[in-house]
């Protein structure tokens, strides 16, 4: 309570005071140690300066598992008697790159961001990364039961998780799904590439029906854009039924 009541005058004298008031609009926040927010919100194309600075990609990994373990806690305790199967798909939609780009964007972590490039369409993902690294830093500045706490509470302000039970993620399980049902078998072919100059890598991934390309996906994470690829390819197929693709 006294760290509180004294925190506004620290902000008030302070050379961060936007990044401090930023945290606890985002999420009610009152760090204790800033420098770790600034890590987290530093992207790594910062690096290709003449002055080396910490980037964000080691919190990202921490603020990534952290995610998904308090997520699975969380869908655990909301949803009691439900299947493994029906978690694991929730907590996938939940956590998904998408989901995690969108309310980056909603809650203003773009203006905050340190980088030094020019994010396009195919960069967005940027954004969710510093969202991971953010919880990074707070799992590390305050704790897990903190951590926990705050992102629930940050879960059922900013995410409809119910309309989410209705909402068709893993294109890559029902096309997987349907060319057994139908004894097709598909394959995927991969390729990464750099799509700037601060090397983010990009996957590629196409999937064969026999010698044809049925979908093409590209994403910063090899499993994006298998989800990509698989719903053209699901969208082809429905398009195609009388190739005899059924």
């Amino acid at each position: 309570m006294l760290y509180r009541l004294l925190h506004p005058v620290k902000v008030a004298f302070s050379k961060d005071k936007k990044l401090y008031l930023a945290l606890r609009n985002m999420f009610d926040l009152y760090p204790s140690n800033i420098a770790l927010y600034k890590v987290a919100l530093t992207h790594k194309s910062v690096l290709n300066t003449h002055h080396p600075v910490l980037h964000n990609e080691r919190l990202e990994y921490l603020g990534d598992s952290v995610l998904d373990l308090i997520v699975a806690d969380f869908l655990y305790e909301e949803y009691q008697g439900k299947s493994e199967g029906f978690l694991t798909k929730m907590r996938a939609k939940i956590v998904s790159r998408s989901t995690l780009n969108q309310l980056s964007i909603d809650i203003g972590i773009p203006s905050l961001l340190v980088l030094h490039t020019n994010p396009n369409h195919q960069l967005k993902h940027i954004y969710g990364d510093a969202f991971e690294a953010l919880i990074g830093a707070i799992y590390l500045d305050k704790g897990y039961s903190y951590t926990k706490k705050l992102i629930v509470n940050f879960i059922r302000k900013h995410i409809d998780y119910r309309s989410l039970e209705r909402t068709e993620t893993d294109f890559k399980s029902r096309l997987i799904e349907w060319g057994q049902k139908n004894k097709k078998e598909f394959s995927f072919e991969f390729k990464e590439s750099y799509a700037d100059e601060a090397k983010t890598i990009i996957f590629t991934v196409h999937i064969l029906l026999g010698s044809y390309v049925v979908g093409h996906g590209e994403g910063h994470s090899k499993k994006e854009a298998e989800q990509k690829a698989s719903r053209e390819a699901l969208d082809v197929i429905a398009d195609h039924l009388s190739l005899n693709l059924n």
